[in-house]
């Protein structure tokens, strides 16, 4: 079950446009207790979730409640947890992850029909997730190797850089890219800057 925590109404009234099943989603979540009883609230409230969808600016009961807290207690019990505002870039982090309050609800009518919750590489990334992704991919790809040229071999230091960003390829669809992206980075022979790139345009334009 999907969980929405989303204390302003009207602003959820204002951004989603149709009207979804319930039964897939709850919208009328709430968290209303003290940040020592969250952990029991939780299993009290929500027995049966894979996932909280939570606005950064909701407002607790508690002050001392913060959205990286519940993210946390959240995750203690196998449950994982995206957090949206208006003023958020698209993430996936582990079990977690950040999205665009208009993205999300943008999102959210077809990712509740794909029956696969916890996939939450498909809410944030949408219908053509798959290809987000290795754009997002791309983009942290270039970031990394902006300081050199394409000529360049690869040093240990981007390589160990670009092999941090590989769990980055989350959906199960990119297994095999982000195995052959590994192989490709762990060879014995030099690779350049150039030739990663290329390699992952290529990709990319396969898609």
């Amino acid at each position: 079950m999907i969980y929405l925590l989303e204390d302003r109404r009207d602003r959820l009234e204002q951004q989603l446009k149709v009207k979804l099943n319930e039964k897939l989603i709850k919208t009328d979540a709430t968290m209303s207790c003290t940040k020592e009883e969250v952990d029991e609230y939780i299993v009290e409230h929500f027995p049966d979730a894979k996932l909280i969808l939570l606005h950064r600016s909701y407002e607790f009961v508690d002050n001392e409640i913060t959205p990286e807290y519940l993210q946390s207690v959240f995750n203690a019990h196998g449950v994982s947890v995206v957090v949206f505002s208006g003023d958020n870039s698209s993430n996936v982090s582990k079990n977690n992850g950040t999205i665009k309050s208009d993205d999300l609800y943008a999102n959210l009518p077809w990712f509740v029909t794909q029956n696969d919750e916890t996939n939450i590489s498909k809410l944030i990334f949408g219908e053509r997730y798959l290809i987000n992704i290795l754009l997002a991919f791309q983009v942290n790809v270039y970031d990394k190797l902006f300081s050199i040229s394409d000529s360049d071999e690869l040093a240990k230091k981007e390589i160990g850089e670009l092999k941090f960003l590989l769990p980055n390829l989350k959906a199960p669809e990119l297994a095999q890219i982000k195995e052959d992206l590994k192989g490709l980075l762990s060879r014995d022979e030099p690779v350049t800057a150039g030739f990663f790139k290329d390699y992952i345009q290529q990709v990319i334009d396969k898609q």
